[in-house]
């Protein structure tokens, strides 16, 4: 495993600062690592300066270890639960907490749910790929969103059988330009905080720095894939016309598209 290939380069370390290195180790570009499991073993038992790097991390991450109590997620989500009646305790437990994102394998049940996102941007995928690795990208990044697919099903039953047209506004993009923002800045999972009324904010942490650190006192937002949504749409019989980024009837720049036999004159990047 991983694990035990990452444990053979710092035999010194504990379990839990591997578990948190490697995942660092994602972060660091000038690595190139892959995210792949296989390679990653590979790389752990063959280079010997990702080795010393994953020693100079996990040695500061032993060190942050003292006095560290581990708590499973849903005991985390219990707890903060419980706290709701009590906003000041739950503060200083925010304050105190650490939390961190830790890359595991699929699920089966996850998989399951993947399974008609990959078959849907299969082609898509491969154009990245194919575009990406000639540049020395280890990989690429792409951030599943399951509740488009679920809210055009829900458009689509709200309409019925009749028939009728859906328009979405939201901020977005299309699929290629979404991956190529995750792809070129490994640090960056795609989800962001809104901006927040400072007295919201008071006695909390820093909530900006990761956007798991305030859960529950802060909204979470994301970007839209259009592409995706589109995507859905076809497979329930819809017809796509256009979409394109929010401010699009405000760009000068035109581009004709027909469809059906009728012709749109678009404003600006569009599809």
């Amino acid at each position: 495993t991983v694990g035990r290939a990452a444990a053979e380069c710092s035999p010194q370390s504990s379990c839990l600062a591997i578990a948190f290195g490697l995942s660092e180790l994602l972060g660091h570009a000038d690595l190139h690592l892959p995210a792949a499991a296989h390679n990653m073993r590979l790389r752990l038992r063959k280079d010997r300066g990702l080795c010393d790097r994953l020693r100079e991390v996990t040695g500061r991450l032993d060190g942050m270890m003292d006095e560290v109590v581990v708590m499973p997620r849903e005991v985390y989500r219990q707890l903060r639960h419980q706290l709701r009646d009590a906003p000041s305790v739950e503060v200083q437990f925010l304050s105190k907490v650490q939390t961190r994102q830790v890359p595991v394998p699929l699920s089966a049940e996850r998989c399951d749910e993947l399974s008609g996102w990959m078959t849907m941007h299969e082609a898509r995928i491969r154009r990245m790929i194919d575009l990406y690795r000639p540049l020395g990208y280890p990989a690429i990044a792409l951030l599943v969103r399951p509740g488009e697919a679920k809210y055009v099903e829900l458009a689509d039953c709200l309409i019925g059988p009749g028939g009728g047209f859906m328009l979405s506004v939201d901020y977005g993009a299309s699929f290629e330009a979404l991956g190529h923002s995750l792809s070129v800045d490994p640090l960056s999972d795609g989800i962001f905080i809104p901006p927040v009324p400072q007295e919201l904010l008071t006695d909390l942490p820093d909530c900006y720095g990761a956007w798991t650190t305030c859960a529950g006192r802060v909204d979470w937002t994301t970007f839209v894939d259009f592409t995706n949504v589109a995507e859905a749409g076809k497979r329930l019989g819809w017809r796509t016309l256009a979409y394109g980024p929010q401010s699009i009837l405000e760009h000068i720049g035109r581009r004709n598209v027909t469809a059906n036999g009728a012709t749109y004159d678009v404003p600006g990047y569009a599809v």
